[in-house]
């Protein structure tokens, strides 16, 4: 079971998540933003591998939320998705790279 609270959430580096279709924008310890090309149904679910992980682990993904981008001429949108089958160790290992990645990115812009 998630773990329900506030949760940081950081951009995404080429890797971290693999999707055949879909390119990973941000990262939480609960879900993803992804781009896409053509809107999705919000509650459909699909399967992303997070290779950000030790191991990578394969999640199942509920679209939470689908928008077009606000970009004139983009015809990109973006769905924010939620883990369904999560386990509390890998939410944990997921929280703890996200805090370190925010971490990093505090250091840079405060030296």
């Amino acid at each position: 079971m998630i773990e329900k609270r506030r949760y940081q959430r950081t951009s995404a580096i080429d890797g971290d998540v693999t999707h055949p279709h879909f390119t990973c924008e941000d990262i939480s310890e609960t879900g993803l933003k992804f781009r896409v090309t053509e809107p999705q149904t919000v509650g459909s679910t699909f399967k992303a591998s997070l290779t950000v992980l030790d191991e990578p682990v394969d999640v199942t993904c509920k679209i939470m939320w689908c928008r077009k981008s606000s970009v004139l001429y983009d015809e990109t949108y973006f769905i924010g998705v939620e883990f369904v089958d999560f386990s509390v160790l890998t939410q944990l290992k997921l929280r703890d790279i996200v805090n370190a990645r925010i971490d990093i990115e505090e250091q840079k812009q405060n030296p």
